[in-house]
């Protein structure tokens, strides 16, 4: 018996220690609000769970293009990945519902939207049968056009080959302005630009800035149309071998994130405007009554884009229903 009490220490030093967690956060861009949000997580994370997770970002496309982050996140090679939800449409086309013109007044009532108790407790759910879960949610900045020469009016839209994220609805928006869409990835934007291939892109200043788009394509173009939101989503099944208390975790920090970060967002778009100018670029404002105009033309895109698709009517019809009742 003596021998054997002599022998615990010895056991227990033996014993392997817990395996560190590593969590891969990638996202498309840099310098940015989504960039800003992985910093403010890996910030959280490491001074929560302390040597139990070492927390690695992956900014501009550095662990490849979106669908392969999203690929990589399904089968768990990626922990987390933070990009538009208009890119997950592939994966489930109610994620594109956010992208919707005429939903959201601004960045701050699209945070308020996302995170409705009633609509996120189906709406955030629903990546989960494709191996993603959703974590965090925000609205980082309302759409605009970036044009290789100035666009003024609805009508010098006409005629336009304009890149747009990949949904119908953005199809349906285009084809309402008598434009061409033309989906493709972020990383091959500027070159399209640059070349010719396209006139336009529709996208945001927080991303045409940081990238320099002024260089190549000088005219932005304000409409105000709809925001561009921001999803969190984790590895469902990496999520699933966690820990209780580390799952728990994420989530709990993911959301923290979520609120840390619109301070930021509300003064990078700001930013983002007054560097293009101080770069060359030029910012165009649409009058207001071809914005009256614009949102005439648009405003039944959505429904109509959802009339036919049960599954897609039901989560459209909930956004809207929160989004009024946490409009101010």
């Amino acid at each position: 018996m003596k021998r054997f009490a002599l022998l615990i220490p010895l056991l227990l030093a033996a014993a392997p220690a817990s395996a560190q967690v590593t969590i891969k956060v990638a996202g498309p861009t840099i310098n940015d609000t989504t960039h800003n949000w992985q910093k403010i997580f890996k910030s959280h994370m490491e001074a929560k769970a302390g040597d139990k997770v070492k927390v690695e970002i992956y900014p501009a496309s550095q662990l490849g293009p979106m669908p392969r982050m999203i690929e990589g996140t399904q089968l768990g090679t990626i922990e987390i990945t933070v990009m538009p939800f208009d890119f997950l449409a592939g994966v489930d086309r109610r994620f594109a519902i956010t992208g919707y013109p005429g939903i959201f007044d601004d960045v701050e009532h699209g945070f308020r939207t996302l995170h409705d108790p009633q609509f996120k407790s189906s709406f955030w759910k629903i990546g989960d049968p494709k191996g993603l879960e959703m974590i965090g949610a925000t609205c980082d900045t309302p759409t605009t056009y970036v044009f290789r020469r100035p666009v003024k009016t609805l009508a010098e839209f006409s005629g336009k080959k304009i890149r747009v994220f990949a949904s119908a609805a953005e199809r349906e928006a285009m084809k309402r302005l008598d434009a061409t869409a033309s989906p493709m990835p972020l990383d091959e934007v500027i070159v399209a630009l640059n070349t010719g291939v396209i006139d336009g892109a529709k996208g945001t200043v927080t991303v045409w800035t940081p990238f320099k788009y002024y260089d190549v394509a000088k005219y932005i173009t304000r409409t105000d149309e709809a925001l561009i939101c921001v999803i969190k989503i984790a590895s469902k099944q990496w999520m699933d071998k966690l820990p209780e208390d580390l799952r728990r975790t994420v989530r709990e920090e993911a959301l923290q994130a979520d609120n840390e970060n619109m301070p930021f967002i509300l003064k990078f778009v700001n930013q983002s405007y007054e560097t293009w100018k101080a770069s060359g670029g030029e910012i165009i404002d649409l009058a207001p009554a071809e914005k009256a105009a614009l949102k005439q033309k648009l405003s039944t895109v959505g429904d109509m884009v959802v009339e036919n698709d049960p599954d897609l009517k039901s989560a459209f019809n909930a956004m809207k229903e929160a989004a009024a009742r946490t409009r101010k």
